[in-house]
């Protein structure tokens, strides 16, 4: 009863009011400094979890190289393939070029036009350029498939046959669909990186190399030129 008078006359005024009004709010807490020692465990844990994440990935590598190896064949096709659509692809101009000076006719050195038989030789050699770029393509893409589909499928039965060899309790304290989800995320990944290295890095180096052998044989000027280029965008 003393308190709820006091609280009565306390709010009649209005500065009574107004402390009533406001909510008690504890006062902060200044955040603790870290300790010397915390520092270095923190330092310590955040360096063993990069290795430890450097270790799963040079083990999942090996996993993947282990079970890719298989079908080293398919792999020598796919190989064959990308070198045959980047050659064509690098030899093309150089056709073309010819094709069209077989055509024309220059007033100034005075030269003859080619004749018919070396014009028709040059449109056969064009259709045989475009012919080994179809097929390299073609068997390119069988091979992926191939590869990729087979590898994939070797690595889902080689993790669901590690997974049987846990205990009851494994499977009690894990979700069966998480388990199948993981173990789905781990093929595919196979897929990203072969993909990778087979249409994107793999494509890009081979070309490259093309280049500079083709750049060399018109010009060794423009290919030093080229491969000084390349080396300085590649290491920096």
């Amino acid at each position: 009863m003393l308190v709820a008078h006091f609280r009565r006359n306390l709010g009649r005024s209005s500065w009574g009011a107004c402390l009533l009004s406001r909510q008690l709010v504890a006062a902060p807490v200044p955040p603790r400094t870290p300790t010397p020692t915390t520092r270095i465990g923190l330092a310590e844990t955040r360096t063993s979890e990069s290795s430890k994440r450097k270790d799963l990935t040079g083990q999942t590598l090996e996993i993947y190289w282990r079970h890719a190896r298989v079908y080293w064949p398919m792999l020598l096709m796919c190989a064959a393939g990308i070198i045959a659509i980047i050659g064509s692809d690098t030899v093309s101009p150089l056709i073309y070029k010819r094709f069209f000076d077989q055509l024309a006719i220059d007033p100034v050195h005075k030269t003859t036009r080619a004749d018919l038989t070396e014009i028709y030789h040059t449109i056969a050699l064009i259709a045989f350029v475009m012919l080994c770029s179809w097929i390299g393509w073609r068997s390119c893409s069988w091979a992926v498939m191939r590869f990729e589909s087979r590898t994939m499928k070797d690595l889902t039965d080689y993790c669901f046959d590690y997974l049987q060899n846990h205990s009851h309790r494994f499977f009690t304290n894990n979700f069966a669909g998480a388990l199948v989800k993981r173990v789905n995320r781990f093929a595919a990944g196979f897929e990203v990186v072969a993909d990778q290295l087979s249409m994107e890095m793999g494509q890009t180096g081979i070309r490259i190399l093309i280049i500079i052998g083709v750049l060399f044989w018109r010009n060794t000027m423009l290919g030093w030129v080229f491969l000084v280029w390349t080396a300085t965008f590649v290491c920096f």
